[in-house]
């Protein structure tokens, strides 16, 4: 949507030299007639005029259909020598091999899971979190695996990041935390209390995102509830 408006943008800007010089010559065209100009140099300078006129709608409005836009707050990378090379204020697609990537703070993923926690304690109850994932670090995330960065391989746009496969990475270590992490889950009982809710998100926070270090992703835990 950003791209589209940026683009927009430019086709309008440059139209305003086109009317400018329209408006111009409607005015200035009378002026010259009365003065004693052989009539081909003012043929030729109305053709000059309006090839000039011509040109920067051109470019106006068919040039950004090959300037790409990063799509703020996201990020538009050229890959340059197997490294991203950001492009903050975007660049020409020709050429070049493009990718996209969201903002680093944008949540990609989240999944919702709960647990019984392991306890002998009957009174125990069965508790739930949702986790959120996020990519802050672009260029770990696409070299974190070989097939990430080889589908930017040739010109074009690559992918960008993978939601559904960020997804079942989050599912698959919310099983293994709620396995290593059951019996000390038993103390978390009261999700009105303010301490518990912290050391909560913390220890779930921190082992999720050592385990997902070298996937270069980052989770954040919400509140547990109770069931």
């Amino acid at each position: 949507m950003t791209a589209l408006l940026l683009w927009l943008l430019t086709a309008v800007i440059a139209s305003v030299p086109v009317f400018t010089l329209a408006w111009i010559s409607k005015k200035i065209d009378p002026l010259l007639q009365t003065w004693r100009f052989d009539k081909r140099l003012l043929t030729a300078a109305q053709v000059l005029r309006w090839t000039l006129c011509l040109v920067v709608a051109t470019m106006g409005v068919f040039l950004p259909l090959y300037y790409e836009y990063p799509d703020w707050p996201g990020k538009l990378y050229a890959i340059e020598d197997g490294r991203l090379v950001e492009q903050p204020w975007g660049t020409f697609e020709y050429g070049k091999t493009l990718v996209r990537m969201p903002s680093p703070d944008a949540e990609i993923a989240k999944h919702r899971t709960s647990v019984s926690p392991i306890t002998t304690n009957p009174k125990v109850r069965r508790i739930s979190y949702q986790i959120t994932a996020y990519v802050t670090d672009h260029e770990r995330y696409l070299r974190a695996k070989p097939e990430r960065l080889n589908a930017a391989v040739g010109y074009g746009f690559a992918g960008g990041i993978n939601k559904d496969e960020l997804r079942k990475l989050i599912e698959y270590w919310a099983y293994e935390l709620n396995d290593a992490k059951s019996a000390e889950f038993a103390e978390f009982y009261n999700p009105l209390s303010d301490a518990q809710q912290k050391k909560f998100r913390s220890l779930a926070q921190d082992w999720l995102n050592k385990q997902l270090a070298p996937e270069a992703a980052t989770v954040g835990i919400s509140e547990f509830t109770v069931q």
